[in-house]
């Protein structure tokens, strides 16, 4: 993850503020392609929330991985109401034994910032 990564969180509710969301049909796709039953993911980098909040309010639980604390602060106060753990850290550094198992492991808009020598290894982890 490169310091770029948590430029946004200095800003993090005008982030949230004036980026666009994702149209509710998005969980309709990512769950048309799910083998099973999905109750349990995980999103890498959740942002202020925007994908987590889809995911949620179909009663999925989201564990929420996000390393910049302006960001996690806005995703917190976004999910308040919902079946949310927010986790603090970046997709390298946290402890996936705490996370896993899950049916469901996405990224909206954060893979990239992601190490590409062991993403792959840790989505397999969960």
């Amino acid at each position: 993850m490169t310091e770029r990564a948590l430029s946004f969180g200095a800003a993090a509710g005008d982030y949230h503020r004036y980026r666009a969301g994702y149209p509710d049909e998005l969980v309709d796709v990512v769950l048309g392609h799910a083998t099973g039953p999905v109750r349990r993911a995980v999103e890498v980098g959740a942002g202020t929330g925007k994908a987590t909040t889809l995911f949620a309010r179909r009663r999925i639980e989201v564990v929420a991985v996000e390393p910049d604390a302006g960001m996690r602060a806005v995703l917190t106060e976004e999910t308040r109401d919902l079946p949310v753990e927010v986790v603090a850290g970046t997709w390298e550094t946290v402890d996936l034994a705490g996370v896993a198992p899950v049916d469901l492991c996405f990224a909206a808009a954060s893979f990239h910032w992601t190490d590409p020598a062991t993403r792959w290894q840790r989505v397999a982890g969960c």
